[in-house]
Order: C-alpha cells, then structure tokens, then sequence
C-alpha cells in the first residue's frame, strides 16, 4: 500500500507580543491540513473564483484585506451585491475545500501577567499546532507528514524549526511513551520554509480559517446568521480535526492526544503586571 502524504500550511493571525493585549486580545497560529492529493482539486477551486471576479489567478484571499475592502478586494467597495455572490462563492469553497485545521491561540494578557516574552507566544503555539499534525497523522497511517511555512523573522522561524526537531529527537519518546517505538522520523519527514510570494491555496484557507476561529471567542449570537463572521465560525468549526467513527483503537489512542483547538496560558502566574510596567 502507498503511503498518504499529508501537509501541514501555517499562517498567523494577530500581533505575536503578549504586551499588544490591549489591541488584539488573542494570538493564533493554525495549521490547515491537507492530503495532497486533494491539492490540485482545491486550488482548482479557489482559481474558478479568482478568474470569475478578477479575470486572474494571483489573487490572494486575506481576512484583512476582504474585511477592508482594501488592495484586490477594493472592486467590492461599491458593489454589496457582487460582494454577497463573492462570500458565497468562497465559502462554498471553503465548506468543500478537503482539509481540518487546528489551532493553537494565545490568551496575550494571561501571557503578559505570566511574564511570557514573545519568543515564549512564538514556541508554545508552534509545539501545539505542530504536536497535533503529528498526531494526526499517526490517525491516517500509513503515511508522511510534510510541514511547510511561510518564512519571517529568523527568531520566529528558528521557534518553529526548533519545534519541529523535539519531535524528532530521542527524548521525545520518552517523555511520549506511544510514541517510543512509532518510528517518528519515518513518518514526520520534513519542514519547507517559502517566501510570501509562494501564495499556496493551503496557506490563506488557514488565513481566511483562523479569523473564523478568532470569531468564535466571540458570541454567535452577536452575529446575524447571515455574516459573513456567523458562516465562517461555522466552517472554521466543521474543519476541526474530528474523530472518524471507524477509527480503531491502534489510531484512537493518537487522536485522544489531539486538542483541535487549545489555548494557554490556561491560568496567570503570580501577580498581575500593570500597564504602566509594559514597557
């Protein structure tokens, strides 16, 4: 039997240091996952709806720019009518696109009260994220599992490549006994780094993703059922790593590590800082 390959695409979502509370109250990081033989299918997709609004290929989908109507988006300024057809359209796509997510999301004022740096944000949301790819794939076996993520600053990609090597590493094992004799190295196969310009599908479906997260800290009911917020929480929802119901014991016990979407610092150590010692 051919072994499966599935990739995992990063992408971020708020300002990373905890001292931006104030501004942004939480940070996440997702990770989209797919088979990448389903990659042809959803790009394909994704080029159906850039031709049709754009007459080209090259555009980006960004939650940010789609919300400000600003760089490429800007053709839906005055147009509520061609923009409502545009959100149906992608999120029809993202409803069929083959991929689950997972997050990791950092409460940034329970960071900044338990004294965490930014470095700190960086390297626990990229343990979780990448911990459950593993995971996840050890529930699809037999196969590998590729990592690939948009390059930025040296201390941030050194964060998650430093992640990346403690799965691979003896005592990993160790301190993760079902994984002692699981051939971690054969499975998790390796970690790409590519420019922004790289523009993979995979890489702004866990943009358009991760502000469907992010929405959902809010109330659902705050949102008219006919948002574009209400309807991207709901499909950030149905692409969470879920357990299939004829997963055997042998992958249940991998899936039972997973937590979809996990945020820390679960609670605050020692006393809480003021504002006026932030800086």
């Amino acid at each position: 039997m051919s072994k499966s390959v599935f990739k995992l695409y990063i992408d971020e979502l708020g300002m990373s240091h905890p001292k931006s509370y104030d501004i942004s109250p939480y940070y996440i990081l997702l990770g989209c996952i797919i088979d990448e033989r389903y990659q042809a299918d959803l790009e394909q997709h994704a080029n159906h709806i850039k031709f049709k609004y754009w007459g080209r290929t090259d555009v980006v989908f960004h939650s940010a720019d789609m919300a400000h109507s600003t760089a490429a988006f800007e053709i839906f300024q005055n147009d509520e009518s061609k923009k409502s057809e545009f959100m149906k359209d992608l999120l029809d796509m993202l409803n069929k696109a083959p991929i689950n997510i997972t997050a990791a999301v950092i409460d940034k004022e329970k960071a900044f009260n338990s004294f965490w740096e930014e470095r700190t944000v960086i390297k626990r949301s990229a343990e979780i994220v990448l911990y459950n790819f593993l995971a996840y794939i050890y529930t699809k076996m037999p196969c590998r599992g590729k990592i690939i993520i948009e390059a930025s600053s040296m201390e941030r990609d050194t964060q998650y490549l430093a992640a990346f090597n403690a799965l691979l590493h003896p005592s990993f094992g160790i301190k993760n006994p079902l994984y002692k004799n699981a051939g971690v190295r054969d499975h998790l196969t390796s970690i790409n780094f590519v420019t922004k310009q790289n523009h993979d599908i995979e890489a702004q479906v866990a943009d358009l993703l991760a502000y469907g997260v992010r929405c959902g800290f809010n109330d659902l009911a705050a949102y008219k059922k006919s948002s574009y917020e209400y309807r991207i929480i709901k499909v950030a929802n149905s692409k969470l790593i879920k357990m299939a119901p004829t997963m055997g014991d042998d992958k249940r016990k991998f899936f039972k590590l997973i937590d979809a979407v996990k945020i820390i610092p679960t609670r605050t150590r020692g006393i809480k800082r003021s504002k006026e010692k932030r800086g």
